[in-house]
């Protein structure tokens, strides 16, 4: 069997030979592989993080539609001015059912023999069912009432169906509304101003029945 010894340029050109293939496997087998499994992993992330953040739009609106439908239908008892005191009775127990709640007042104002009175209601519940209940509760108040300007969201760090976030953060406005007849004062009342065009008219409308005379 014959045989020799390799060269130093052939050993030379037998490594370079080596490091190409090398080179060669792991750009084939491991670079292109992994970043292929990488961006097909990302894709599908990206899908899933869309479709979730969609059907939780679409809870929402369903949600904020349901309110805006069932506020036409207005319930409860129009109370004598001022029943502030059984108002806030009544949210704290309702409210009672959030992990926590914060209330913010506006003054009353006053229309013909109408109170209307904003409070504006954050709270928070750690489930669907917790959040939907509490607004359900609200509408459906003793006191005539009516809800409004609905934000709901959530504050987990990975997108999630709002049906089984954990973290609901909602934000309203609920008008009571009372009346003065029959009551004994007005006192703390804001009188809702008349609009200029209303008032001028109804001054032209004067000046004219003073000439008339």
């Amino acid at each position: 069997m014959m045989s020799r010894k390799f060269t130093t340029r052939e050993k030379i050109l037998l490594i370079i030979c080596a490091v190409l293939m090398l080179g060669l496997f792991y750009y084939k087998v491991v670079w292109v592989d992994t970043a292929d499994t990488i961006a097909a992993s990302n894709t599908a992330d990206l899908e899933t993080e869309i479709m979730m953040q969609e059907t939780m739009a679409a809870k929402k609106a369903d949600m904020e539609n349901e309110i805006k439908t069932n506020a036409d239908s207005v319930i409860g008892e129009v109370a004598t001015y001022n029943n502030i005191s059984n108002e806030m009775n009544e949210l704290d127990k309702i409210l009672a059912a959030a992990d926590t709640y914060s209330l913010s007042f506006s003054e009353a104002t006053l229309e013909d023999s109408t109170v209307r009175r904003n409070i504006d209601v954050v709270y928070h519940a750690s489930t669907y069912q917790n959040m939907k209940s509490i607004l359900q509760k609200l509408h459906d108040c003793k006191y005539r009432c009516l809800i409004g300007d609905v934000s709901i969201t959530t504050t987990t760090s990975e997108a999630s169906n709002i049906q089984t976030s954990s973290d609901l953060n909602v934000s309203l406005t609920i008008t009571f509304y009372e009346t003065t007849l029959d009551s004994e004062t007005t006192a703390g009342l804001a009188q809702e101003e008349v609009p200029a065009a209303v008032t001028e008219e109804g001054a032209e409308e004067s000046t004219d029945e003073t000439a008339a005379e």
